[in-house]
């Protein structure tokens, strides 16, 4: 939470009340703002690697069916 300087000379009451008066706008502003970074973070960063590894393991994939259908046509061809 945010420290709000004018409170030391506050009582405990009066603290407590402003605490719950400002948190809610203060909790509100953070939220958005790590909400903004969250979506940069993402967008930048992990974006690019998990399109990378998207792309990675659909290159496998075509690998390992022509890789199969090798071992088939061989055995195919093997048994006749």
């Amino acid at each position: 939470m945010v420290a709000i300087p004018i409170t030391r000379g506050l009582k405990q009451a009066d603290q407590k009340q402003l605490h719950d008066m400002l948190g809610p706008v203060a909790q509100t502003w953070l939220n958005n703002k790590f909400q903004k970074v969250r979506e940069l973070f993402e967008l930048e960063i992990t974006g690019e690697i998990l399109r990378t590894a998207e792309q990675a393991a659909e290159e496998a994939e075509r690998l390992i069916a022509a890789a199969s259908e090798c071992l088939t046509f061989k055995t195919e061809d093997t048994i006749r």
